[in-house]
């Protein structure tokens, strides 16, 4: 029981993701193509590819959502996977 509490309390009873503003793909709403976002705190790009250079430094998950949502999250395209 008190390990249970001590779990709850040091994450605050939240997902990661949901902490940072960012849900699965099947949950955002939004449309076009599907990219990947970490949910890091220090992330600020999505990913074209699954197997990108920046996201193998991701500190959280890594989530699949719609580019419209995380442009309206404010995440911009990572200049490794989309410079072709």
């Amino acid at each position: 029981m008190l390990a249970a509490a001590l779990l709850l309390a040091s994450c605050g009873g939240r997902s990661e993701a949901a902490a940072h503003g960012i849900a699965s793909w099947e949950n955002d709403g939004g449309g076009g193509d599907k990219v990947y976002v970490c949910t890091g705190g220090s992330s600020k790009r999505n990913h074209r590819k699954r197997n990108c250079k920046g996201l193998s430094r991701c500190k959280g998950q890594v989530l699949t959502v719609y580019d419209s949502f995380a442009e309206d999250k404010g995440r911009t395209p990572c200049k490794m996977c989309y410079k072709e």
